[in-house]
């Protein structure tokens, strides 16, 4: 797009329309291997593009802070900064305030993380997710659309990090000044194209991004989180006893009529069972020096 401001973004974008798949993209970075690793890998992997084939462009980065990731998201943050500093391309930090302190806050709206509830009745449930919203996608539009003000209105191509294995949340934009763009999908880069480029360009480990407290957390990552980096994971536990009941009003009402947690068995997360099948005496059939191939026959 000529004459465009172009916006790269770290974020997964709402669920609006579906997008077509592009055409045969050019064969720029012919790289091919294995899936791994999250979304926001990808995301890196999309800014390293941008950084090096674009530096002429006008690009500007956009980052949405929760105020409540990993210490080694937010060093892995910096280091993109630098990287994209060197290269000419400014990179924002944008933000709805700090996730955790909100939810905590009797004076903000509660449901905004999804948590595990369990209701008077004994019902399991869980809240709405408002908080990728809220505090990423909605703090960047404004942003992006105070950029697209102060450059003159110009039309504002936005660079998405999804791989050629989520092709299906392709979306086309929802606004008519932004187009949306997938380079990643345009060259035909999966999960593990991504992982192959990053780590021969000097990015080997991309700690994955979240809030420390997410619910969707599976057993796994709690269990990282818990071994890795054990005051977050304090952290979390203390955050996880504080909403058992949602806000407490100055009248001494609640405002949630149930129990909140943060691990889906609905027990205390320093109480959940994070051990592996493995831990409980399962056997590992794919791990053992098995020769014939026929071990788990």
């Amino acid at each position: 797009m000529q004459n465009a401001e172009t916006i790269w973004l770290t974020l997964p974008l709402p669920r609006h329309h579906r997008q077509p798949i592009p055409p045969n993209p050019p064969e720029a970075f012919p790289v091919r291997a294995k899936p791994e690793r999250p979304w926001r890998q990808r995301c890196r992997c999309d800014l390293e593009f941008r950084v090096r084939s674009l530096q002429k462009a006008r690009t500007r980065g956009r980052l949405a802070d929760t105020g409540w990731e990993p210490a080694a998201v937010y060093a892995h943050l910096a280091r993109l900064e630098d990287t994209a500093a060197m290269a000419g391309v400014p990179v924002h930090r944008v933000s709805a305030g700090n996730l955790r302190a909100d939810a905590l806050d009797p004076a903000h709206r509660f449901a905004s993380m999804p948590l595990h509830v369990r209701n008077s009745s004994g019902a399991k449930g869980m809240i709405r997710r408002q908080c990728t919203r809220e505090y990423k996608l909605d703090p960047i539009r404004r942003k992006v659309r105070e950029v697209y003000e102060a450059a003159g209105r110009r039309p504002v191509e936005q660079w998405l990090g999804i791989s050629l294995d989520e092709i299906g949340r392709m979306r086309t934009s929802d606004v008519r000044y932004i187009t949306h763009r997938y380079p990643l999908v345009e060259q035909r880069m999966t999960r593990w194209d991504c992982q192959r480029w990053l780590d021969t360009h000097g990015w080997n480990s991309v700690p994955k991004s979240s809030c420390i407290g997410c619910p969707f957390h599976s057993d796994r990552q709690w269990r990282e989180l818990r071994d890795n980096a054990p005051q977050e994971f304090a952290d979390a536990v203390e955050f996880d006893r504080a909403i058992r009941s949602g806000h407490v009003q100055p009248d001494g009402k609640v405002q949630l009529l149930g129990e909140a947690y943060l691990h889906h068995t609905l027990v205390p997360l320093d109480e959940a069972d994070l051990s592996t099948p493995e831990d409980r005496g399962q056997l590992n059939l794919f791990e053992n020096d098995c020769q014939s191939g026929v071990c788990g026959l």
